[in-house]
């Protein structure tokens, strides 16, 4: 007797690889969602802590050492920024560090982005 297809049993195995290579598709097209979502997070950070910078070294006033903090909310996004002024061995200058939080975790050491910037007060 001469066999055209296949047999039910064949049928359901090929389907069922099937079905799991496209559970897995699934799965990795949702972390690439989540990770793309972070990154953007992470962005927006990235320009918070720039307009902070930029925001002290266009105001004129040469800042003094020490650590504050406030909100630096961009977009959609609740963040905070914090900011820790240090001396040089130049005294013209200050080391200025600002680092971004998430607003949810500000009290944990998770930052999203950190940049630092010197100032002068050079004539």
């Amino acid at each position: 007797m001469k066999r055209n297809g296949f047999t039910l049993i064949e049928a359901l195995i090929a389907l069922t690889i099937i079905a799991i290579a496209l559970i897995a598709s699934l799965k990795a097209a949702g972390n690439l969602n989540a990770e793309q979502d972070q990154l953007l997070q992470r962005n927006y950070a990235q320009w918070s802590a720039s307009n902070f910078a930029t925001h002290l070294r266009t105001s004129g006033i040469f800042p003094n050492t020490g650590q504050f903090q406030g909100a630096c909310n961009q977009a959609h996004f609740q963040f905070i920024c914090k900011v820790k002024v240090q001396n040089t061995p130049n005294i013209h200058f200050r080391r200025i560090e600002v680092t971004v939080h998430d607003q949810n975790r500000a009290n944990s050491n998770y930052q999203l982005a950190r940049l630092v910037v010197f100032l002068s007060n050079a004539p």
